[in-house]
């Protein structure tokens, strides 16, 4: 299977697995002026990014925390392609935009380990 899609099929599960990030990034695709056919896999990634970051922000801490364990359990075997997505498509944009410490705090404290390794990796550790 080639890495496409591999990763074609990554987002149609996140998409199966969470109907509300389908929207989500649907939304985001329309507002790019993107559609489906365009097979924009990294903004899908981001897209769902960028959710995360909103349920983080919103203090939708049981939602969030879903979206970052998923992304946990895949990361632990994700075929090389899959590891590039969670870490520079979707770890590399967590709560870019988050400015609030305590909230970010707390999304900090809700990250799994192997995500949180990845975010030091590219940010170096957050100031909290």
């Amino acid at each position: 299977m080639n890495d496409m899609h591999l990763i074609e099929e990554f987002l149609s599960e996140i998409k199966e697995t969470f109907p509300e990030v389908a929207v989500f990034i649907d939304n985001s695709r329309r507002e790019t002026g993107f559609t489906e056919e365009d097979k924009m896999f990294t903004c899908d990634m981001e897209a769902f990014s960028h959710a995360t970051t909103n349920e983080i922000g919103k203090l939708n801490i049981e939602t969030a925390a879903s979206y970052l364990n998923y992304m946990s359990k895949k990361l632990k075997n994700a075929e090389p392609i899959i590891h590039e997505y969670i870490d520079i498509y979707y770890v590399e944009l967590l709560m870019w935009d988050i400015d609030d410490k305590k909230i970010f705090r707390q999304g900090w404290e809700l990250m799994p380990q192997n995500l949180k390794e990845l975010y030091i990796a590219m940010w170096g550790k957050p100031d909290l």
